[in-house]
């Protein structure tokens, strides 16, 4: 039995609370994390417990248009920093990787195998685009140099420091045709290649059954 937990627009740290929230209490055998892109499109850098999504709903019901400070002061914009949790200053790779083991060693307690698999970006793929990847690429919103440099520095680090924790398959659609919706979304077919990939790697490890 598979359950698809995937939220849109999470990262990370919405994945480690749902963990702990949503997931202990099945008691999976497996959990899949595939995982990557949203982290590097936080918004939020500061305070990584707090996604796009999160932040305006504060935002909108904080308003004192919307609520009169003597009938639900607490919701005041003033009182920000309590709702938005401590601010982390961490680089984003380094606040991924944290949540990243912090799930790891969650799941190994509980007895949960657990494993993340970096996900694939079109970009990381500039050097092989096919005329289609580079048209498509170039209708992507915030693609500049500045956004190439930040997440080129982003996958290298997670490469680097993720050994042990995350499998990196971030070239996996390097040698195929054309799969991408978006920067990393993709069809049918590269969902294909991706759940193949997965399944392939489960069946090979020899502590687990499927």
């Amino acid at each position: 039995q598979i359950i698809n937990g995937g939220c849109a627009g999470y990262s990370s740290s919405q994945e480690l609370v749902k963990l702990i929230r949503d997931i202990l209490p099945i008691r999976p055998n497996i959990v899949i994390d595939y995982t990557g892109v949203n982290d590097l499109l936080r918004s939020v850098t500061n305070y990584p417990f707090i996604n796009i999504y999160h932040k305006e709903l504060f935002e909108a019901i904080s308003r004192p248009a919307k609520f009169k400070e003597n009938v639900c002061g607490f919701l005041n914009m003033r009182n920000a920093e309590y709702t938005l949790g401590v601010q982390n200053s961490h680089p984003i790779w380094k606040q991924f990787m944290d949540n990243i083991r912090s799930m790891y060693s969650i799941c190994q307690e509980f007895g949960i195998l657990y494993r993340a698999f970096l996900q694939p970006h079109l970009t990381l793929k500039r050097d092989k685009y096919s005329a289609y990847e580079r048209e498509l690429e170039k209708k992507s919103p915030r693609v500049n140099q500045e956004y190439i440099e930040e997440m080129d520095w982003f996958y290298e680090n997670v490469k680097r420091e993720g050994k042990g924790y995350i499998e990196d398959i971030t070239t996996l659609f390097d040698n195929v045709g054309d799969v991408y919706l978006d920067r990393c979304h993709v069809v049918e077919k590269g969902n294909e290649i991706i759940a193949q990939f997965i399944f392939d790697y489960l069946t090979k490890r020899r502590d687990i059954k499927i």
